[in-house]
């Protein structure tokens, strides 16, 4: 292919979906070889680009913060009452809300099982879940 006629033609990484220059024989982002890119028009076959994090890590740690303060408001108010319905809500909340905002499913790990077991476990387990994804993600922007 002359690069005339490659000014219009873009490559898209079959693995992560960069988009990649048209003369790499390689993903640029992941290293994939040239079998997994996929050949595509600039203009028409634009791969959907996943919008990045809406949630920082400090207001994630807020909203962990405010729901654990929560509870022990709720268990001081009310020592007799229930405890699970302002457990199962604060769940909810980092479950939908909190790691929404915060993680960027990759495309190939994206499907249902992966997403439902780790949003189960986030409403069910969110006292240990969120400060290990919190830990795992702080470690991560550091490092």
């Amino acid at each position: 292919m002359s690069d005339a006629v490659n000014a219009g033609v873009t490559m898209f990484c079959g693995q992560c979906g960069h988009k990649n220059a048209p003369n790499f024989n390689f993903c640029q982002s992941c290293g994939t070889m040239a079998p997994e890119l996929a050949i595509g028009n600039e203009a028409t076959d634009t791969p959907e680009v996943p919008p990045q994090s809406s949630m920082t890590l400090l207001k994630a740690c807020g909203y962990f913060a405010a729901a654990i303060g929560i509870h022990i408001v709720w268990i001081k108010i009310w020592p007799d009452a229930t405890v699970l319905l302002p457990y199962f809500v604060s769940g909810f909340v980092m479950s939908r809300i909190v790691m929404r905002g915060l993680i960027e499913w990759h495309p190939t790990y994206n499907t249902l099982e992966n997403v439902v077991s780790d949003k189960l476990k986030m409403f069910a387990l969110w006292p240990l879940q969120m400060p290990m994804l919190l830990l795992k993600l702080m470690f991560n922007k550091v490092l």
